[in-house]
């Protein structure tokens, strides 16, 4: 595979890690109420519709650890995981070629050389600022135990068989027994959002417009459970 096909490969796992990452935490934002929300547990979590609104804050609890799990650790091919783009962007050839085109610039005029050779000195700089905390903040996850265990109830459940057979009833897994807790899943999405980000900087110099895309989970998750 040439170089330039290896990026463009790149660019299409930096677009659907993206994707990816946005479709699950918008699904923690209707999540989070029925967790969280004193008025939606009490609405919904008692009386008969407490059994079916356990069964659907549990879908969607063991659904989003097991999207964490995939989206930091799958290493297929296609996987637009975090440590596969992490391992692309360990190579130094495909680093220098997003750095060349991170810091290009069109020159207009000759007369406005020495301002667009300031302007690129200041983007290598933001490149490689960039780059060394991208890396980082990987490293610095890749340990982490409750990610460890997003991949470990993937790997022995969600994957597999999602119910376990408790003598009385089916139910999900006990996620204490796996040291995580309710509000893992928030703490671990919003450590991945940096990660994120950077890959976007890096690898198609793109920005993302947070702010708006969490009014947007607001308002879905307030259309649901304020009606």
């Amino acid at each position: 595979m040439n170089l330039t096909t290896r990026i463009q490969k790149l660019k299409g796992l930096s677009v659907n890690l993206l994707t990816f990452y946005l479709g699950t935490v918008r699904k923690y934002a209707v999540l989070d109420r029925m967790i969280f929300s004193q008025a939606v547990c009490e609405k919904f979590g008692s009386g008969k519709a407490s059994q079916g609104y356990a069964i659907l804050r549990e879908t969607l609890y063991y659904g989003i650890v097991q999207d964490i799990a995939n989206m930091y650790f799958d290493n297929g091919s296609k996987a637009p995981s975090i440590l596969n783009i992490r391992n692309m962007l360990l190579d130094e050839i495909i680093v220098s070629s997003l750095r060349e085109k991170y810091i290009s610039e069109f020159v207009p005029n000759a007369d406005f050389s020495e301002f667009y050779d300031a302007r690129r000195r200041a983007k290598l700089l933001q490149f490689g600022a960039h780059y060394a905390e991208l890396i980082r903040l990987i490293t610095s996850t890749e340990g982490d135990p409750e990610l460890k265990s997003c991949k470990n109830i993937r790997d022995k459940f969600t994957a597999h068989i999602e119910l376990q057979f408790t003598g009385e009833e089916y139910s999900y897994p006990d996620i204490s027994k796996y040291s995580l807790k309710w509000n893992s899943p928030k703490r671990l999405l919003n450590d991945f959002r940096p990660i994120v980000e950077r890959i976007g900087y890096i690898v198609r110099d793109a920005s993302f417009s947070w702010d708006s895309f969490g009014k947007q989970n607001e308002r879905v998750s307030n259309g649901l459970w304020e009606t």
